[in-house]
């Protein structure tokens, strides 16, 4: 869910509503049920090493570049 005024954005990741521990149906061992509980997960991430090129993508982030302006970052 996405919330905007004139001044900022507000986004709402409603992965974290089933989050709750005393439903959760994730086993003991997975990375969701140690995030839930409040334990460290060790698990390795991987992302894909090739990414598809996407106009929409890159018009968003030359409108944010547009609005924010240049970072040192």
């Amino acid at each position: 869910r996405a919330i905007r005024d004139v001044y900022k954005r507000q986004l709402h990741d409603r992965v974290w509503d089933d989050m709750d521990p005393d439903s959760l149906p994730d086993p003991d061992g997975t990375d969701r049920r140690a995030v839930v509980e409040g334990r460290i997960s060790v698990s390795p991430l991987t992302a894909p090493h090739t990414t598809n090129h996407h106009e929409a993508l890159d018009a968003l982030a030359d409108a944010y570049h547009d609005a924010v302006g240049p970072t040192d970052r």
